[in-house]
């Protein structure tokens, strides 16, 4: 997975997100594999579905967005990246305490990374690109979080 150091343009920002939500959507699945539990695995295939809607929605947006936004460049000294969350997702047991720490770890992430890109961006467009982008994750977050509890009452 590429990293997010330097300058980037847009585009490539959107391609590394929509990257590693793909790439969680996997880990989450072959987590899911391994879960002894049925409702661990239920709770896990969710999860993994909804990081592959999230990552295709991430692609949508760049096939119909304004080449000029996406051509936009911006400096991006975000220290952490990407493929270190994967990294330590992938270590993960399927039991539901591990399953719950996983979740919010990768939400921690997208509150640091997603505000950092918009505060980081010199154009209006972009940083209302970013803060559409995290209007989106925290609705996502909620209907995750219900998803979630609807699990829990199973």
């Amino acid at each position: 997975m590429d990293r997010l150091l330097g300058y980037e343009n847009v585009g490539h920002v959107l391609s590394v997100l929509s990257d590693m939500h793909e790439q969680i959507g996997q880990v989450l699945g072959e987590l899911g594999h391994q879960a002894a539990d049925e409702r661990r695995k239920l709770n896990l295939e969710y999860l993994a579905e909804h990081q592959s809607r999230r990552a295709t929605a991430l692609v949508s947006y760049q096939q119909n967005a304004d080449p000029t936004l996406l051509e936009q460049w911006f400096q991006i000294p975000f220290p952490e990246e990407p493929s270190d969350l994967i990294a330590s997702l992938q270590t993960r047991e399927s039991d539901q305490l591990s399953i719950d720490s996983l979740v919010c770890e990768i939400d921690t992430f997208m509150d640091r990374l997603l505000p950092h890109l918009r505060d980081r961006a010199e154009t209006r467009n972009a940083k209302a690109l970013f803060d559409d982008l995290m209007e989106i994750e925290s609705r996502e977050r909620h209907l995750q979080s219900r998803a979630l509890a609807s699990f829990a009452q199973i």
